[in-house]
């Protein structure tokens, strides 16, 4: 028989899930607006790639979707411009190498460190830094995304109206 949930947590606990919650939610972020960014630069003809080789894509631009973050950066690598900086690129790369430490080892690597509030402090510290890394390539990754999506005249502002309308149909 399985146990439910602990739910006498101390508050270090809940506050160190709840920053590892986040850290993980602005990981999808980032992984979301590469792929907004390369359908909207390959409708603006700044990005070519090929859906099924370069991010295993097997039927559809549905399955953008599910495509992961390594695959979507190295497609903006390749079509990186002469003037980029290559300092852009290098932060969506530590970005990838924190989503999956987080995804794949943080807390096998931090299992010990869980039984104190010592320990805690220290997963704290070492999740700080991951989620630092995580969201400067959210912040390089919206002002990418804002400045392709504003060429064709579609604004954070607009997209907002749409939303609106969409729950508004919805409602009626």
């Amino acid at each position: 028989m399985l146990d439910p949930f602990i739910t006498s947590n101390p508050s270090d606990a809940r506050v160190l899930f709840e920053n590892f919650g986040i850290a993980f939610y602005y990981a999808q972020l980032v992984e979301d607006n590469l792929k907004l960014i390369l359908a909207m630069g390959e409708t603006q003809c700044i990005v070519t790639f090929d859906r099924k080789k370069d991010l295993r894509i097997k039927d559809s631009d549905d399955d953008l979707i599910g495509a992961c973050m390594g695959g979507l950066k190295e497609v903006l690598r390749k079509n990186r411009g002469p003037t980029d900086s290559k300092e852009f690129y290098e932060l969506f790369d530590k970005a990838n190498a924190a989503r999956r430490r987080l995804a794949h080892r943080f807390f096998l690597e931090h299992a010990p460190d869980l039984l104190s509030e010592a320990g805690r402090l220290r997963i704290n510290q070492d999740l700080s830094e991951l989620y630092l890394r995580i969201r400067t390539a959210h912040n390089a990754s919206v002002a990418l995304r804002d400045e392709l999506y504003s060429r064709v005249g579609f604004t954070p502002d607009k997209a907002r109206e749409r939303m609106e309308a969409l729950i508004e149909r919805k409602r009626t």
